[in-house]
């Protein structure tokens, strides 16, 4: 009986030391980075010059910082990752700075490149199309 417990237990801990090797190597480390860029006044999707590469199986995220404004307009901005090799974009809509947009792009092998887009609520007014954050992937 004593031996059959003995088993449990290694049986047991190797595989919480498998579990715990599995978890750490699909959390690669989140690379994190700052950004900035302007957007068109118009409202039209802005996409970028630089690429980056995704560092593990995550999400692609941006935190931003100062979003872009109109003085009569929204203070909202559509933000996202552009993946070149299959003409695929993800974006998601923020209503203010201090706020996270989320990409779904945890499907995508590491070494993907992306492209960060962004663009401001259509302004009626003056324009302050300035915006920054940090990039998270």
């Amino acid at each position: 009986m004593t031996r059959n417990i003995r088993r449990s237990a290694v049986a047991i801990a190797m595989a919480a030391a498998a579990t715990v090797g599995l978890a750490s190597s699909a959390n690669a480390a989140i690379t994190k980075v700052g950004v900035s860029g302007t957007v068109n006044c118009t409202g039209t999707i802005t996409t970028y010059s630089a690429v980056r590469y995704m560092d593990g199986y995550n999400n692609i995220q941006i935190y931003v910082t100062g979003a872009a404004y109109s003085d009569r307009g929204g203070t909202g901005m559509t933000l996202g990752a552009y993946i070149p090799a299959v003409d695929q974009a993800y974006r998601d809509y923020v209503v203010s700075a201090n706020r996270y947009a989320t990409f779904a792009t945890s499907a995508y092998k590491p070494n993907t490149g992306f492209r960060v887009q962004a663009a401001m609520d259509s302004s009626s007014g003056n324009c302050h199309n300035n915006w920054s954050g940090n990039l998270y992937y």
